[in-house]
């Protein structure tokens, strides 16, 4: 009788603790938080794209044009002298740009918009050329400045760097392709001429400005100094559809301008763009 008295004792002082508290985890004294709970923003170190889905970055990039290989275009020949293939080659340049993002929020998803100018200097041009349908030596040598206006379009992607990236402020990944449109202007002058024969020879020149459609992709790695702002270091690649850069003009040793040779015309153009500087997010 007495044992049976004391469990039921027992059993109504349970359930009345039971009834005051919220789970087994207050009952037995324990505060142990859920496992499924979501990180917060602020467990990142930096600015989501929930509290700040806009971003600006400007950066200052080193610019490495590529070969354009030039292509024959016979048809527009009218003084005799043609082109037999050729190169342009270009020193490595400078740029700058400006970007323009939105961080689609509760995704990985941005959209940006970026527009830049760089400069190139004109290594060399190399080409054969023939003169009535002749071969007439090589041409080679050459300088000149090419300049590019890329506005351009990125649809991509973003993604926290794993591992919780204790310096700084956390960091980030941003990739995709690119598509849009590039303003080129490329002058080239003082192209020699090297004959079999010998002696004074004619010196060529040629350039023009042009619009061409563009395409690529990038990448950006972003590392956050404060909440709010972070260091960019990416690379990015683009290339455009054929370009046209004008007739092939002859200038003769008595200094004669005769104009309508070829048209130069590249096949396309490469770009690679190293890129360094800030993003800002608000």
């Amino acid at each position: 009788m007495m044992k049976t008295t004391m469990c039921g004792v027992l059993a109504a002082g349970l359930a009345a603790s039971v009834g005051h508290a919220q789970s087994v985890h207050e009952l037995l004294g324990m505060n142990v938080p859920a496992a499924q709970d979501p990180p917060t923003p602020a467990d990142t170190g930096h600015a989501s794209a929930e509290e700040s889905p806009f971003f600006v970055a400007w950066t200052v990039d080193p610019v490495i044009a590529g070969t354009a290989n030039t292509k024959d275009d016979d048809s527009t020949t009218t003084q005799g002298f043609a082109l037999q293939g050729g190169k342009i080659r270009y020193n490595v340049g400078v740029g700058t740009s400006v970007t323009f993002g939105w961080r689609i929020p509760d995704s990985y998803l941005f959209l940006q918009f970026s527009a830049g100018f760089s400069w190139n200097g004109v290594q060399s041009f190399d080409a054969g050329i023939e003169i009535a349908g002749v071969p007439a030596g090589n041409l080679s040598g050459g300088s000149g400045n090419f300049y590019q206006v890329p506005l351009l379009f990125t649809p991509g992607f973003e993604f926290d760097l794993p591992g919780g990236w204790p310096f700084m402020n956390g960091a980030l990944i941003r990739v995709g392709p690119t598509v849009g449109a590039v303003y080129q202007d490329l002058q080239v002058n003082d192209i020699q001429r090297n004959a079999p024969g010998g002696g004074a020879e004619p010196t060529y020149s040629f350039g023009s400005d042009n619009w061409a459609f563009a395409y690529g992709a990038f990448v950006d790695l972003e590392f956050f100094l404060s909440h709010n702002m972070s260091l960019v270091l990416g690379y990015q690649f683009y290339a455009t559809t054929s370009v046209n850069y004008g007739r092939l003009v002859e200038t003769a040793p008595n200094g004669a301008v005769v104009t309508g040779g070829d048209q130069v015309k590249a096949n396309s153009t490469y770009t690679n763009v190293v890129r360094c500087g800030l993003s800002f997010y608000f």
